[in-house]
């Protein structure tokens, strides 16, 4: 995930979202991105811990060029298509996202903003 975040980074146009992760990125001393996962509770996420990635299959597939530097992924579980499970959770009735999401950090941060220019 580090990987993806930081090849993220140093591009502009679609941007890696996260849930449950926050990642802080910075540049370091070898003009690289460096970045910094931690849980949502603060807790650092480990080089060794495994982490389940929820995508979709344009992106798992190197769409976007997100995950490209990782390919190929090993896929877990696959379900129905995005679509039929955005049309699903809209037909279970409306939802709504409440201020306190609208109000919480970036999940992603940097001081640079995008793309990020590391010493070059």
């Amino acid at each position: 995930l580090r990987t993806v975040v930081a090849g993220n980074m140093l591009r502009s146009g679609s941007m890696v979202l996260l849930s449950g992760a926050t990642a802080t990125v910075t540049c370091g001393a070898d003009g690289r991105p460096s970045v910094a996962l931690a849980r949502e509770s603060g807790t650092p996420i480990a080089d060794d811990e495994r982490l389940r990635v929820v995508t979709s299959d344009f992106l798992a597939t190197g769409g976007d060029d997100y995950f490209t530097p990782v390919l190929p992924l090993t896929v877990l579980e696959q379900r129905d298509n995005m679509r039929d499970e955005i049309a699903r959770a809209i037909a279970n009735g409306p939802t709504t996202i409440g201020p306190e999401v609208v109000a919480s950090p970036p999940r992603v941060v940097s001081a640079g903003g995008r793309p990020l220019r590391c010493g070059r």
